[in-house]
């Protein structure tokens, strides 16, 4: 579609005809930009985005859009500076707290001092021009420079808003509530408003609060039609691009997008940016202010249900991306702060029956209490399921909802899928709500295992929650469940089971389980992996257990580390199938995973993540099945480990090779663990492990320094030969620190 057309469709369509002013907005720009061609900031600025959907709102300074949901195409553009009429007033916004300060006008002196002049309504020269500048001495500097009269204050008082000044300039994240109808009223009256603010870092030092609701400075910005978000901008070389007019894309703009949603007018190129121009917004805009966007109410009730057969494709189905992303903002997301909000009626979505699975109608929903011990942090298993769609109530204490410490999560498979270009399911379908009142109502239309969540270092007592309204779930704990319980409980209606001990909680597919007769066997294995884990590691104790579970997709490689490790569902059976795991199983995946969880940075320098986390690997194949290092697969083979070294000794022993060839590296640990035994691991790992932090090593070159010395001294051996052997730098200081004793070196 011709830009032409696009614009007359804003300008028609989308806004009022009556009185926009949109058509006036290229001139906005063209004053604010007149002899700019391109904009720096600092290279340790990584400016946030900012949202702009007013009718008088416009774009001023763009990026690349990698920092959210739509790294696949970062061919899109996004907003990081953004300005509206408002009023009689006019108002600024910048991405970073840094960009109202004084490097940044003196390294844009062109740009700041039209966006001043802009901004106190383009009637007075310069020197005439009255400015209130709150806490930044470096902008009013730069200012009076310029003549403007300029006054630094030091905090924000009414006084800033008195009518002898033309212009505020202030960093969002000082605005207080008492404040914001104050400056609302300036603004509106003809007062000209710069401000910045970081969002992506508010929400990261703020992680209760709500970024779009709760942040004062959004609730100032978002009646003029500007919002800052939780995105963020990287920055390219050469400068932020300024967004002049006919330079940029009109489906920047939300409500073009929108319209071309509705009318299904764009050209297929367009359709990339018109995707992430509506994620952007509808993960930002208030609710209150998002009216305009009712055309995307069918949007909501989409039936989109991605399989592994037939994924949801972004680049190939725009309107289902966009449905997926509505449906997750409207359903779930809302309700993280609290629950279920009043007269929201969130439906069971028809992916749900596909994946995760359904409950059968005839289910009995029923009420649980359960004592949770708050020393144990993180997810406790409750032995229920919320069926999709279903509303299930929580009940806690008042005390403890007052703390706002405690969450409900519904949904075991916690992985997150926004940032890949094609999705097997739902890239959400699992959420947490924090507990802020003592009766709290959820609602997960994918469903999914029940859990209170409670945070690292809560007050240790026992926590009494009431659940009404989920099923039950085939569910055994290690020493607690007897046989005849376990009879009954694998019949459950949930779909998925979980095992639990005080090491390792498994959640599987319940049809694994039905005919699993015993459970105690399997969780004596896994019991065995975890304790063969800690003693490698020389853990005292553990904090919690660990958690495993598969999924139909996950968010990066075959499998990952985390809480929980996370497989693939071609994975499963050999989580509850003993046998199976002997033979034919992904037993190194799962050894390999639980290890990167026992890993420590202190003894674990770059290059060597993919390396040491294999010594876990290693020993859990000796430990649970007495497979020697030799048996575990081709490359531990004595011949190709003897092959491999003397082609990197022939080649000079490159460091670089060794940090990117993770077996050829474990090849050097595995040398020490034949001579030297897994005892000595476990020694010089006990060592690390009651250090004083003023004795850690700091970086990497510490790292390879403290392993060499701290191994050496453990066997009585001088080993700096055999790093020299193998290429892996340490300093000559630490040689020293060794030199007396006899060097080893293998035959």
């Amino acid at each position: 579609m011709p830009r032409s057309l696009i614009f007359f469709l804003f300008a028609a369509l989308v806004l009022p005809a009556t009185d926009s002013v949109f058509a006036q907005l290229p001139t906005q720009q063209e004053a604010i930009f007149a002899g700019v061609h391109n904009v720096q900031a600092a290279e340790n600025i990584s400016p946030g985005t900012v949202c702009f959907f007013g009718e008088n709102a416009f774009p001023l300074l763009i990026g690349p859009n990698e920092g959210g949901a739509r790294r696949d195409a970062p061919s899109t553009l996004i907003p990081m500076a953004a300005a509206s009429l408002y009023g009689k007033g006019r108002v600024a916004v910048f991405g970073h707290s840094g960009l109202v300060g004084g490097d940044f006008f003196n390294a844009n002196e062109t740009l700041a001092v039209n966006l001043v002049a802009w901004l106190a309504g383009e009637t007075k020269p310069l020197n005439q021009i009255n400015v209130a500048v709150i806490g930044e001495q470096g902008t009013t500097d730069f200012l009076k420079s310029k003549e403007v009269k300029a006054d630094f204050l030091r905090e924000f008082t009414d006084n800033a808003l008195s009518g002898q000044y033309d212009v505020l300039i202030i960093n969002a994240e000082r605005i207080r509530e008492n404040q914001i109808e104050k400056m609302d009223a300036f603004v509106k009256n003809g007062g000209g408003l710069l401000t910045a603010a970081t969002g992506w870092g508010w929400q990261q030092i703020n992680p209760r609060g709500d970024l779009k609701t709760t942040f004062a400075g959004n609730k100032l910005i978002a009646p003029m039609g500007l919002v800052w978000t939780n995105q963020f901008v990287p920055r390219p070389r050469g400068g932020y691009q300024p967004a002049l007019p006919g330079e940029y894309s009109l489906f920047l703009h939300p409500k073009v997008a929108l319209r071309a949603i509705i009318e299904e007018e764009a050209d297929a190129a367009d359709w990339e940016q018109i995707v992430a121009t509506l994620e952007l917004a509808l993960g930002s805009i208030p609710e209150k202010h998002a009216a305009a966007f009712d055309g995307l109410q069918t949007l909501s009730t989409r039936q989109v249900i991605p399989t592994k057969q037939n994924p949801v494709v972004a680049a190939e189905q725009p309107l289902d991306r966009l449905a997926i992303l509505l449906q997750t903002q409207r359903y779930m997301n809302v309700q993280s702060r609290g629950g279920l909000p009043e007269g929201l009626v969130i439906p069971k979505f028809a992916a749900a029956s596909d994946f995760p699975g359904d409950v059968p109608e005839e289910a009995e929903r029923v009420h649980r209490t359960i004592e949770v011990n708050t020393s144990i942090p993180d997810w406790h298993s409750t032995g229920l399921y919320a069926a999709p769609g279903d509303v299930v109530t929580i009940t806690i204490p008042e005390e403890a909802a007052r703390s706002g410490r405690f969450s409900v999560r519904i949904g075991a498979l916690s992985d997150r899928l926004w940032h890949l270009p094609r999705w097997e399911r739902y890239p959400e379908i699992s959420m947490t709500v924090q507990l802020t009142q003592p009766v709290t109502r959820a609602v997960n239309p994918f469903g999914g295992n029940v859990y209170v969540v409670v945070p690292r270092n809560a007050p240790a007592e026992t926590l009494t929650v009431q659940i009404d309204g989920a099923v039950e779930t085939p569910y055994y704990v290690f020493g607690k469940t007897t046989n005849e319980e376990w009879n009954q409980s694998r019949q459950l209606p949930g779909p998925w089971a979980e095992f639990a001990s005080d090491r390792v909680i498994l959640t599987v597919p319940a049809h694994l389980v039905r005919e699993l007769d015993n459970p105690k066997e399997l969780m004596e294995f896994w019991n065995g992996v975890l304790d063969a884990c800690a003693e490698l590691a020389a853990w005292e104790g553990r904090a919690r257990p660990e958690r495993i579970t598969a999924d139909r997709q996950i968010s990066a490689g075959w499998m990952h580390a985390g809480y929980p490790v996370m497989s693939q569902t071609q994975t499963e059976r050999g989580l509850t199938d003993l046998a199976y795991l002997k033979e034919r199983g992904d037993k190194w995946g799962f050894f390999h995973e639980f290890g990167h969880n026992h890993q420590s940075r202190d003894w674990t320098f770059s290059g060597a993540g993919e390396v040491t986390v294999n010594l876990f690997t290693l020993y859990l194949f000796e430990k649970m099945y007495g497979i020697p290092i030799s048996e575990t697969r081709r490359e531990m083979r004595p011949d190709v480990r003897k092959e491999a070294k003397m082609q990197h000794i022939e080649a000079g022993a490159p460091f670089a090779q060794w940090q990117r060839s993770p077996f050829l590296a474990l090849t050097m640990y595995v040398e020490l663990i034949e001579e030297f035994g897994w005892e000595t691991f476990i020694e010089v790992f006990d060592e690390y492990r009651k250090l004083p932090d003023n004795q850690r090593p700091r970086n990497d070159d510490e790292k390879r320094d403290q392993w060499m010395v701290r191994f050496s001294n453990q066997i009585g051996k001088n080993l700096g030969p055999f790093f020299d052997q193998w290429g892996v730098p340490v300093s000559q200081s630490a040689k020293d620190s060794i030199a007396e004793l006899p060097v080893w070196l293998p035959e």
